[in-house]
């Protein structure tokens, strides 16, 4: 962090790990609809809860995978 900040490369650090981190999360969101069907896809709150854990999942994963290895 000090030497990004120092370097003044902070932001354009910060700018590709949240760039990466809305591609994993359309491309885990994606894959989470697929795999998971409601079973009655008129049901607003159905579809609701799907799509919330599903986000859930996902910035799990990006949280592990792609934020952490900085820490």
């Amino acid at each position: 962090y000090r030497s990004l900040v120092r370097f003044g490369n902070l932001y354009t650090k910060l700018k590709e790990v949240e760039d990466e981190a809305n591609r994993m999360l359309d491309s885990l969101m994606e894959k989470y609809l697929e795999s998971h069907k409601p079973e009655n896809p008129n049901s607003t709150m159905e579809m609701f809860r799907i799509r919330k854990q599903g986000m859930m999942e996902a910035e799990e994963i990006i949280r592990h995978d792609l934020i952490n290895q900085f820490h």
